[in-house]
């Protein structure tokens, strides 16, 4: 990096900690107890930009889960499908990612 290039980086750094402060935010949940029978869960997720909602959706699930842990983690997974699904037309639309 020469002298010249400095002013640019320090732009694009301000920037990118401007974007940074709004970056996704989201938050995931399941259920066991809508279906009891079957013990399907319902997961759900909402995602954030800034304090914007901008996605969420709640979905029966068609497998089974025998254990909170194992619910969790699909429930983490959609909510991480979900905000990777977001983020990636920002990236290819913006250079400040």
């Amino acid at each position: 990096m020469t002298v010249m290039e400095l002013p640019r980086y320090a732009s694009f750094i301000n920037q990118f900690m401007a974007l940074n402060k709004l970056a996704d935010n989201g938050f995931a949940d399941y259920d066991w107890d809508t279906c009891p029978s079957t013990r399907k869960l319902v997961t759900c997720y909402v995602v954030f930009l800034g304090s914007s909602l901008i996605s969420w959706k709640s979905k029966k699930q068609s497998t089974i889960s025998w254990s909170n842990s194992n619910a969790e983690y699909r429930a983490l997974s959609n909510l991480t499908c979900e905000i990777k699904s977001v983020a990636l037309p920002l990236q290819r639309h913006s250079h400040y990612f």
